[in-house]
């Protein structure tokens, strides 16, 4: 029993990269692609717009997964967790602060510095949260 419950964030882990893959993917071609077909060009921004609100979706449900996991382990704290929580933070931050105020279409350049540094939060962000899983 205690080794599916702390195997119930993996779910969402799973889908946030799944859906975080597919924004990536289609903000790249919406980058790349040229003003020769712009049907196309608002196709791909479209799915870029559709990844991006479903990986808001999947990291919320990740929490809330491991928010259960929590619940029901009730683990000690961890001295990762001062690293982790800052990684947690500012990924979700980002997140936010692209979505809002610095959009691809506005300041494009911006936009990717910041998508960049989001993949740098979550992955400081989801090594120390494994590694604090696994400890439990």
């Amino acid at each position: 029993m205690q080794l599916s419950v702390k195997l119930l964030p993996l779910y969402g882990v799973i889908a946030l990269l799944c859906t975080l893959a597919y924004a990536a993917y289609h903000g790249r071609a919406y980058g790349r692609s040229g003003d020769d077909d712009p049907i196309g060009k608002e196709l791909l921004l479209a799915h870029h717009k559709d990844g991006v609100l479903w990986s808001a979706l999947a990291l919320g449900l990740t929490i809330i997964l491991i928010e259960v996991v929590l619940y029901e382990l009730k683990p000690q704290r961890s001295w990762l967790f001062v690293y982790h929580l800052p990684a947690a933070l500012g990924m979700v931050g980002v997140l936010a602060l692209m979505a809002s105020w610095v959009t691809g279409l506005r300041f494009p350049a911006m936009h990717r510095r910041l998508s960049r540094a989001f993949f740098a939060c979550l992955t400081a962000a989801a090594g120390t949260g494994g590694v604090m899983i696994v400890q439990m």
